[in-house]
Order: structure tokens, then C-alpha cells, then sequence
């Protein structure tokens, strides 16, 4: 994970769509978009720009 950074927190159905967004628009990412600690307490969607 790139350091420094800071995060953003939006809800699940908004990630997917500003994701989308920025691929469309051809935004690259240094880190695609995926889900971390899937299936645990903690899971979460994240990308880096």
C-alpha cells in the first residue's frame, strides 16, 4: 500500500459506481479496485489513485 495516503469512506453500492467512474474516464489506479479481509469482520472495498 502506496505510503503516505489518506482514505475516504463511502458506502458499498457507491464504491462500485465511483470505480466505475473513474475507469471510464480513464483514471489510472496504482492499486485496481478489489475487496480486503473478504468474508472477515473488517471486509472492505479499496483502490489507490
Amino acid at each position: 500500500m502506496p505510503i503516505p495516503h489518506f482514505g475516504v469512506v463511502i458506502p458499498w453500492d457507491d464504491f462500485d459506481k465511483f470505480a466505475d467512474m473513474l475507469s471510464t474516464n480513464n483514471i489510472h489506479f496504482v492499486i485496481e479496485p478489489y475487496v480486503r479481509f473478504e468474508g472477515l469482520p473488517g471486509e472492505q472495498k479499496t483502490m489507490f489513485l
